[in-house]
């Protein structure tokens, strides 16, 4: 059987796609004023799409047959290596059948804390840092079916003819316990077992700044970059089902939004488009160099690796009243390179498999701001909330996500 470590748990989320101001209007914070913000992102993940688009489940990696040829493996010791080996081939078993099936569940929940500090440097310029704070929780369940294939083995173990009863036994004992085995196979080459994961740490941070560069005529054009700093813990090579709070390289992005307003038709309404680039620098990285037929008993190395570099594109609809209350609606499209890793080549083709990542994405949003209250003397403090839901609509080589985040900020 054989396990691709690297995708059990791949890309679930990273800083940049959670936490990422993305600043899809050209608004910007007006001088020497300063915004805390405490962000809170919420999502459940079972299934990702494969290179087809298609849904898959997350426990797909452990959900696989064990072969003849995997329990002649299994055996250390040479002497009963041969024997299994020549049993099977005179029993005219072939040793690329299944005896059985591993069936896995694997659920995971993301949540991401991120205080957010805006500041207006200038009338046109405001800097943000946001930290964000990860907590994420994976429910793994692993069974073992065996079929008639493996029945048969046994039977042919113990029949008259072979008479080979404590052998029978033995084998029908190691089905019936091929999840401990499984288990203890990982753990001698350096794994954690199969069991259920939690985490709580710090995420990649980041810095942004946001810039209006024009505006006239119900028409404004902002540019912003961002820079992001690999602060997070990246995923644990000797474990299966963990998740990095960081990808563990710098990003450099710089993007723009144009915003057009629509006051003439609906008061406070504009329309907004945006852009952005993301550079993902290369890094080092402790990985395990699996191959396309051997993915636990492999020994590790420092690797130097590329991921793909980010096009992000998307529109909205935006409103804004007098009273507070607004909104928006909108679509976002995000498109991935494939990833690049300086590893044998045995190795590189497993890396860099499905590593392209595709998605669209739907977004609305519902927001309450005390800006015009505290302007007339009703509140004593100027606040504002956002709840939005993101929903995927599609996805290439990604999680199924439909986020949930909450936003809560207070000016001064």
């Amino acid at each position: 059987m054989l396990l691709r470590p690297s995708s059990i748990l791949f890309a679930l989320c990273t800083a940049s796609s959670l936490t990422a101001l993305a600043y899809e209007d050209s608004k910007v914070m007006p001088a020497k004023i300063r915004r805390v913000t405490v962000r809170y992102v919420s999502t459940d993940i079972s299934e990702k799409t494969d290179g087809g688009f298609s849904a898959i489940p997350l426990s797909r990696p452990l959900s696989k047959a064990l072969t003849f040829k995997d329990i002649v493996k299994g055996e250390k010791d040479p002497v009963r290596n041969a024997l299994t080996s020549g049993f099977l081939a005179a029993e005219g078993f072939n040793v690329g059948d299944a005896v059985g099936k591993f069936a896995a569940d694997v659920k995971t929940r993301v949540q991401v804390t991120a205080p957010i500090f805006t500041l207006g440097v200038t009338p046109s310029t405001t800097l943000a840092v946001a930290m964000p704070v990860y907590r994420m929780q994976t429910v793994a369940e692993v069974s073992f079916q065996a079929n008639e294939m493996g029945q048969r083995f046994i039977n042919s173990l113990a029949s008259d003819y072979n008479n080979q009863m404590a052998s029978a036994r033995d084998a029908a004992s190691k089905l019936n316990d091929a999840v401990a085995r499984l288990n203890n196979k990982l753990t001698e080459n350096g794994y954690r077992r199969l069991e259920n994961w939690s985490g709580t740490g710090m995420g990649d941070l980041q810095l942004v700044v946001k810039n209006k560069t024009f505006e006239a005529d119900g028409l404004a054009i902002a540019t912003q970059g961002i820079l992001t700093a690999p602060t997070g813990r990246i995923d644990d090579p000797d474990n299966l089902l963990d998740k990095g709070f960081g990808d563990g390289q710098w990003d450099v992005a710089v993007g723009g939004a144009v915003e057009e307003s629509l006051g003439e038709f609906v008061g406070g309404l504009s329309v907004s488009q945006y852009a952005r680039y993301t550079n993902q620098l290369p890094g080092k990285r402790t990985m395990r160099m699996v191959t396309s037929d051997e993915t636990i008993e492999v020994g590790k190395e420092r690797v130097k690796y590329d991921l793909g570099d980010r096009v992000e594109t998307g529109a909205a609809a935006l409103l804004s009243t007098t009273t507070g209350w607004g909104g928006s609606v909108g679509y976002n499209y995000s498109y991935k390179g494939s990833d690049r890793f300086s590893v044998p080549e045995v190795t590189r083709v497993v890396l860099e498999r499905d590593t392209i990542e595709t998605q669209h994405q739907a977004e609305a949003e519902l927001v309450y701001s005390g800006v015009p209250a505290f302007k007339r003397g009703s509140i004593p403090v100027p606040f504002e909330l956002k709840l939005a839901y993101k929903r995927q609509l599609s996805s290439r080589n990604m999680p199924i996500t439909h986020m949930v985040q909450l936003d809560t900020g207070v000016f001064f």
